[in-house]
């Protein structure tokens, strides 16, 4: 009911860099809301340290773009006299391609990488901010589809939407088989 006056949710608490779609309880195909995590600063869970900085339209308050910034901590940690280089590991409307940071773009997004596992494998690079232990210990379709799923499953006990996902995501794999 707040939809037209709040225009995004951002948070912490995580450490992952990711993003949660809203959708309206009456008609589930309808995002209406969308949650930013903005990752963290502290190395935790096997993630590099982030910061992001969110361009938002000072009229309609829509965020237009998201910039994620990080420092590889492996490399850091081999020099620990030295300051950690930030870098721009990504920005969001570039990286996916979405026209906007709008709820039904980036819900429009979930279906892209629930079809596209190279997309989706993307997102888990960003969403681990690119940490050296993270790709190694790897993230299998299963964990994929639960990276996935997070992204819908904001409404307690409704999996609705990531039982649509995961029918898209194993449909591509069959697929591919």
């Amino acid at each position: 009911r707040f939809e037209n006056i709040i225009t995004a949710q951002f948070n912490g608490h995580t450490h992952t860099d990711e993003f949660q779609v809203f959708h309206s309880m009456s008609n589930l195909t309808r995002a209406n809301s969308v949650l930013f995590n903005g990752g963290s600063g502290t190395a935790n869970a096997n993630v590099n340290p982030n910061y992001r900085i969110y361009t938002v339209d000072p009229n309609s308050m829509y965020v237009l773009d998201a910039e994620t910034w990080i420092y590889n901590l492996t490399d850091a940690n081999l020099s620990p006299k030295i300051n950690p280089k930030w870098f721009l590991e990504y920005s969001m409307r570039e990286a996916f391609g979405v026209p906007t940071l709008l709820p039904q773009a980036l819900s429009s997004l979930t279906h892209s990488m629930a079809r596209d596992h190279a997309l989706m494998r993307q997102y888990y690079r960003f969403y681990v901010k690119q940490a050296d232990t993270s790709p190694a210990s790897g993230c299998d379709d299963a964990c994929l589809k639960g990276v996935l799923c997070n992204i819908v499953n904001v409404q307690n006990g409704n999996t609705t939407n990531c039982e649509i996902l995961t029918a898209e995501y194993d449909q591509t794999l069959k697929a591919l088989l």
